[in-house]
């Protein structure tokens, strides 16, 4: 039988064997989705309901452009809370770029039914789920 000390000898060995395997599958995860992922792409993030062009990736995180109905920002998420994006092309992204600009320039935009963004961005995402 072993004694209480040899137990906890063996349980720490197996902790620090646990956490090392644990690192390397998370290593190994990250480089997986950051594969999935190119400079210049662009994604429809279905969660969130906006337009995403990658412009640096730079270890976990990518940062990119994101236009929503009303504004055009930068941001950045990391890698591991990734979900949801649908990629489309740099033409759909350039387009929807253009409706928000002009959408922001629209002082009277409130005055009438839909914007420019809704068109657009109705269109993508028809597009993504067809």
């Amino acid at each position: 039988m072993e004694t209480l000390e040899e137990l906890k000898n063996k349980y720490k060995k197996l902790q620090e064997e646990k956490n090392n395997l644990y690192n390397k599958i998370t290593a190994l995860e990250n480089q997986d989705k950051l594969s999935k992922f190119t400079v210049g792409e662009c994604y429809l993030d279905t969660r969130q309901d906006n337009l995403i062009k990658i412009v640096s990736i730079q270890g976990n995180y990518v940062y990119y452009i994101c236009l929503d109905n009303f504004s055009i920002c930068r941001e950045n998420s990391c890698l591991l809370y990734i979900q949801g994006w649908k990629k489309i092309t740099s033409k759909q992204f350039k387009n929807a770029y253009l409706a928000v600009m002009k959408d922001i320039q629209d002082p009277d935009l409130g005055d009438r039914i839909g914007s420019n963004w809704n068109t657009v961005y109705n269109s993508i995402v028809t597009s993504v789920n067809s």
